[in-house]
């Protein structure tokens, strides 16, 4: 059995790199841009040039593969048509077993792009499992939101009390590892992937104050102040759309959702919000 971890040279890919590593486990990194991943994650890996938008490079990044762990671009609106040719080239190079990379708003929307590539892997006719995440708890401390937190503001377009079930991407890795472990046992299976609790901007701010010796404020903004904000800082309009939507199903109550499933697949606690601050990450 030979895995490979797309988008290796990124979080969530890095993460479960350094998991299999740890693990001993031989596997295969893939990625556009080899020279950025962590000599760290090389350990008993090979890596492999893979670039979702250059069908040149999947023969051979495929070659020998069985287990598949795909990472998602998850801010495109158009993920499923990206990835589509790739995933078809997958199947048809003998990999056995898809580990899906996606959102818990597909299991509230057959429309949003991750749930339509999910339906892609499905339609192949291989065994899958899909990792359906909340919202990563990396994007208030080194992603798209720390730049903004780390400013002192939380400007989201959500009312104070609306809540979101952020999960640490350690979480996450943790459950890809278990997964590709014995894939068998969670043969389509979906798992909706939660932090321990679900969290308003208001308390996301301030432990963000707390941990970093700041003041953090949370301001709710309506959508069209949102839109703005976001084309003003180069977001495509596509992307922006997609995160209108993201913030609707937060605003009807679906990203206040925890579940056990972190806990049942991997057999420790997810992490807490405060535990991520505290380490940094």
């Amino acid at each position: 059995m030979s895995v490979l971890v797309t988008g290796a040279s990124g979080i969530l890919g890095g993460s479960v790199a350094r998991g299999l590593a740890a693990a001993h486990r031989p596997a295969v990194l893939g990625t556009r841009r080899p020279h950025a991943v962590d000599d760290a994650d090389v350990d008993r890996a090979e890596v492999r040039r893979l670039d979702y938008d250059d069908p040149t490079t999947f023969d051979a990044a495929l070659d020998g593969i069985t287990e598949l762990l795909l990472i998602a671009p998850l801010g495109e609106a158009h993920s499923d048509r990206r990835l589509a040719p790739f995933v078809k080239a997958a199947a048809s190079a003998g990999v056995e077993h898809f580990i899906v990379n996606s959102a818990c708003m597909a299991s509230v929307s057959e429309t949003f792009a991750l749930r339509r590539l999910e339906r892609v892997v499905e339609e192949t006719g291989r065994r899958w499992t899909h990792l359906r995440s909340h919202w990563y708890m990396s994007t208030l401390t080194r992603g798209m939101f720390a730049p903004m937190l780390r400013g002192g503001e939380f400007a989201l377009p959500i009312g104070p009390a609306d809540r979101i079930a952020y999960v640490a991407v350690e979480d996450v890795a943790d459950v890809a590892l278990a997964v590709l472990a014995a894939p068998h046992r969670h043969t389509g299976k979906a798992y909706e992937l939660s932090g321990p609790e679900a969290l308003d901007g208001p308390t996301v701010a301030a432990w963000c104050s707390g941990s970093w010796n700041l003041s953090v404020t949370f301001r709710s903004l309506d959508e069209d102040t949102y839109a703005r904000t976001c084309r003003e800082a180069g977001l495509p309009e596509d992307s922006v759309g997609l995160l209108l939507e993201l913030f609707s199903v937060i605003r009807g109550g679906h990203g206040a959702h925890t579940t056990t499933a972190v806990r049942e697949v991997t057999g420790h606690a997810p992490r807490t919000l405060q535990h991520v601050l505290a380490d940094g990450c």
